[in-house]
């Protein structure tokens, strides 16, 4: 499994409690740097990743009405 995916599945467990980039490199055993980089891939197929500094990382919710 590739690092974007598993950063991903990581997101989904999380729900909307934030999880920062430092976290999830090392439960992947992997640099922040990687995390970034699979977090912007993740942005490019169309995820929207919340980021806010300090707190990490999320999947926007996305409100229906």
């Amino acid at each position: 499994m590739k690092t974007k995916d598993e950063i991903l599945n990581i997101l989904k467990e999380n729900g909307t409690a934030f999880i920062s980039g430092e976290d999830i490199a090392k439960r992947l055993f992997v640099t922040r740097a990687a995390v970034w980089k699979g977090i912007k891939a993740l942005e490019k197929e169309g995820h929207e990743i919340e980021a806010v500094t300090n707190r990490g990382y999320r999947l926007k919710v996305v409100q229906e009405s």
